[in-house]
């Protein structure tokens, strides 16, 4: 039975947390972050640990840092009371795996703890993520910059420049990770996805747009997509995404 270390410093949100666990069937184990979590882990020996960042503590920040410095191959989970690039960025470079609200949907929550516990090999290895990343933009201009960006890095890229071409070279290429643009003419992003879906299942897909809009970010989220970002692209950013993404999906 796979072993959760519940650490969120809310006791409403560590209760939630640890309930959820509990009865998806994980042995969950509820820890008040005042305490010496990290005695606790040499303890219990979880096979993940949930933690909580907000914006007004930077000293949780910090404790996401301490901790992965003293156990490098532990999955670390941080929930947040606010996102943004800038937020996810510095969670990434504390050492967490993945970062996601705190308001997360129940069943939301819990696919992102079984994506995370059936990638932890994955994620602490030193080859790089194997697939190709399929580029879905109306704008060449977005797909050559993407491309390049991404070539640089040292991934293989694929391009379409609707949501009709993305289903064909889904088809042909069986790209890992998907980077689609919610605003396109003809077949629009929400759709495309909810195509993607009926195709395959598991393919990484994050969303892209120019206006943030909770209703769309949401009817995404519901339909299965990792995650969404918001043009103009912060490049920084957009590779701790797709590269977080690419891990768990490979």
């Amino acid at each position: 039975m796979p072993k959760v270390l519940v650490a969120p410093t809310d006791l409403a949100l560590r209760t939630r947390c640890h309930e959820l666990l509990t009865k998806k069937g994980y042995q969950a184990i509820a820890v008040n972050p005042s305490e010496e979590i990290q005695s606790k882990i040499r303890l219990e020996k979880p096979d993940l640990v949930l933690l909580e960042i907000k914006v007004s503590n930077k000293k949780l920040l910090a404790g996401v840092h301490d901790l992965r410095e003293a156990f490098r191959d532990l999955p670390i989970i941080v929930l947040s009371d606010a996102m943004s690039p800038e937020i996810e960025t510095a969670a990434y470079e504390a050492g967490a795996n993945e970062i996601i609200p705190r308001h997360i949907e129940n069943n939301q929550f819990l696919e992102k703890i079984e994506k995370i516990m059936g990638a932890k090999e994955r994620l602490f290895s030193k080859e790089s993520p194997k697939g190709k990343i399929l580029l879905v933009d109306d704008d060449e201009n977005v797909r050559r910059l993407l491309t390049e960006f991404f070539k640089r890095k040292g991934f293989d890229t694929i391009q379409a420049e609707s949501g009709e071409a993305a289903l064909k070279q889904i088809q042909k290429e069986k790209p890992a990770m998907i980077l689609l643009d919610i605003t396109m003419p003809g077949m629009d992003g929400i759709t495309t996805l909810r195509k993607i879906r009926e195709m395959d299942n598991h393919v990484g897909v994050v969303m892209a747009t120019a206006i943030q809009d909770d209703e769309i970010a949401r009817q995404a989220m519901e339909l299965g997509a990792y995650h969404y970002v918001l043009k103009p692209f912060d490049l920084k950013y957009l590779e701790l995404v797709v590269l977080t993404r690419l891990v768990i999906a490979s």
